[in-house]
């Protein structure tokens, strides 16, 4: 009975150690997967980021188009006006 006992404690000191090094891989991989969703969150924040600001400036640029061809349209006008009277 006291081979058992020890068989059993063996085995039960065996299977803590495999419960203790997987619940290590499993803590170490959560760390890695958290780091690599962290990692890509901020690249994407960035891209978002760069990506809103060539929108503005795109905006912006649209605006000055918008302008340009609204005075374009008037100078048309106004020149269409002049050679109406003449």
């Amino acid at each position: 009975m006291t081979i058992t006992v020890n068989k059993l404690l063996s085995t039960r000191t065996s299977a803590r150690e495999e419960v203790n090094t997987a619940l290590t891989d499993m803590q170490n991989w959560r760390t890695s997967v958290s780091q690599q969703y962290e990692n890509t969150i901020s690249d994407l924040k960035k891209q978002n980021e760069k990506a809103e600001l060539e929108n503005q400036v795109l905006a912006k640029r649209t605006l000055e188009v918008l302008e340009e061809l609204r005075q374009y349209k008037n100078a048309m006008r106004a020149f269409d006006d002049d050679q109406s009277r003449q």
